[in-house]
């Protein structure tokens, strides 16, 4: 089956694919920025996505899912990003599965609680 993984940010979100390979789209926005620039920024990260989907032709999306309270207007914005990328998929015809962090942490390291380091170095 072909799969992949999207761990969705709003300043580096990340594509993984069953391989091992991983890619990385990587934005920039300052923290006052506009309407404007914030929506600018979901189309440059969907778009940049959007060839490497196409390419790969999942035949199933796992998302790690949106948890945990976000300072201001985060969680907002967090939430446009994983709506525009959800479209994308739909009109790619991409099932999705969404997965809480903690059970890919836990998978993954065997600890649910595993920091940033710890993902990476195993």
């Amino acid at each position: 089956m072909r799969a992949v993984g999207l761990d969705l940010s709003l300043s580096s979100s990340g594509i993984a694919l069953v391989d091992g390979h991983t890619r990385r789209v990587a934005t920039r926005v300052p923290t006052n920025a506009t309407d404007t620039q914030r929506s600018a920024r979901l189309l440059e990260i969907v778009t940049r996505l959007s060839p490497m989907l196409t390419y790969l032709d999942p035949q199933i999306a796992v998302v790690e899912d949106m948890a945990g309270h976000f300072p201001g207007k985060v969680g907002a914005r967090l939430a446009e990003l994983h709506g525009a990328v959800m479209v994308r998929l739909a009109e790619l015809d991409v099932p999705v599965v969404r997965v809480p962090a903690t059970v890919l942490k836990k998978y993954h390291t065997g600890h649910g609680g595993a920091d940033k380091a710890a993902m990476i170095a195993r």
